[in-house]
């Protein structure tokens, strides 16, 4: 691959300082880099197709919502070639999230993506804006906030796989049956984000082929194998990818509602705790941040692979790398067992509300016994059992929860509980 423009130290634009590269995509080069007042930001150097890059930049410079990537300012250098500085969000994207889950995500962080996405886009939407090339790649995850970015996007992006002389939006597993004759309203993010919500939940695009030729006839033709995908994702997905825009959702929060009005994902989600994702966000930004100088960063980072087929790696990925898919399955239990400490907890509480209503009243106007000091001393409503019971609830309460934790650092979860009560036995 050529080497970047710009190198660590350079200052193509003046008052910014190059740190690293964050990425390609196809309108130009996107780094890492701090203003001299040490404010760091995401600056894209816009170097393809520029009239369609800052024709759509201006008309979004303005937006305001904590779930899309800010778009600061257009600024050009002594040479007059435009920089776009954006928000620079040092969580993973979707993409890299999803690559460290090759069998899905699960349907709780599935569930929850969707929601985050959806608001963000409900947002671009309302402003009469529709993103044109939302994928996991331009989802990201930074400290509890989803947030779309590359949304600025005009009807350009790559090189389309029908023709070269035609120019087209999106990439091509995520693209939606009439962006062929060049219809673009919302319902193509509608479409993206079924495909999307397909991935989350098995690890893969539901459409995928030997050519990208392939994979647009079967997004034209072909119907998503559900068989697997539980209810009511299975429901949702088939409405979102209808081949006829009418039959779709309307909108994103429509969208959601469908999956939410499902009692069991509304309790699931209630219970998600968004650190634990934090966690494993962390160690997909440390590993990609040591890894071979592409950080995670901000807009279309995809590399021409994007238009390749990409779908064997990740179908393969999804049987071949056990390693992984045992870490997920921990990663799971541990907010399963986080959910439960929870639930302890909350019947520790009524327990002991129960105990203090129900224990005997102690007589503290006896007077003192012969031959023994008089002390004052506070009256204790609990016996003896009822301690003991309250102690192994706390016991059992604890060492959930050193296992749920010593699960985020890669520790056995068994091991870890079962040190943590050896312990309080002995202890006790």
């Amino acid at each position: 691959m050529a080497a970047y423009r710009y190198q660590q130290g350079d200052q193509p634009l003046d008052g910014f300082t190059i740190e690293r590269a964050l990425g390609r995509g196809g309108f130009g080069e996107v780094y890492f880099a701090k203003s001299d007042s040490g404010r760091e930001v995401a600056i894209k150097s816009v170097q393809g197709y520029e009239d369609i890059e800052l024709r759509g930049i201006g008309h979004c410079m303005n937006l305001k919502s904590p779930h899309l990537v800010s778009i600061f300012d257009i600024r050009r250098n002594a040479a007059d070639e435009p920089f776009v500085i954006m928000e620079y969000v040092s969580g993973p994207s979707l993409r890299e999230l999803l690559d460290e889950s090759p069998s899905g995500l699960g349907p709780q962080k599935a569930a929850f993506f969707l929601r985050e996405i959806a608001k963000g886009l409900t947002y671009l939407h309302d402003c009469g804006i529709v993103h044109r090339d939302l994928k996991p790649g331009n989802i990201f995850y930074e400290d509890g906030y989803v947030k779309i970015g590359d949304y600025g996007l005009s009807k350009a992006i790559t090189a389309s796989v029908r023709s070269a002389q035609t120019v087209t939006v999106g990439t091509v597993h995520y693209m939606a049956p009439e962006i062929g004759e060049g219809r673009y309203d919302r319902s193509i993010d509608i479409y993206a984000l079924g495909i999307m919500l397909y991935e989350m939940l098995t690890g893969q695009t539901p459409y995928f082929g030997a050519t990208p030729t392939e994979v647009l006839m079967k997004h034209l033709s072909a119907k998503p194998d559900l068989t697997h995908v539980e209810e009511p994702f299975a429901t949702v997905i088939r409405k979102a990818l209808a081949k006829d825009p009418k039959d779709r959702f309307q909108s994103a929060q429509e969208m959601v509602e469908a999956v939410f009005g499902a009692a069991h994902v509304r309790e699931s989600v209630s219970h998600f705790r968004p650190e634990s994702l934090s966690m494993v966000a962390g160690r997909v930004a440390q590993r990609v941040n040591v890894g071979a100088g592409a950080p995670v960063g901000v807009g279309d980072f995809d590399k021409t692979a994007d238009l390749q087929d990409d779908s064997n790696k990740s179908f393969g990925g999804a049987t071949d790398d056990i390693g992984n898919r045992i870490g997920q399955e921990a990663e799971r239990l541990a907010e399963r067992m986080g959910q439960a400490v929870d639930q302890f907890a909350q019947r520790l509480d009524r327990v002991g509300e129960r105990f203090k209503a129900g224990a005997a009243p102690r007589d503290h106007d006896a007077p003192p016994r012969p031959g023994k000091a008089s002390q004052t001393t506070s009256p204790d409503p609990l016996s003896q059992r009822q301690r003991l019971t309250l102690g192994a609830i706390g016991s059992v309460a604890l060492a959930l929860g050193c296992a749920a934790l010593a699960s985020g650092y890669g520790y056995p979860i068994g091991a870890a509980a079962g040190l943590t009560m050896l312990m309080l036995l002995g202890a006790a």
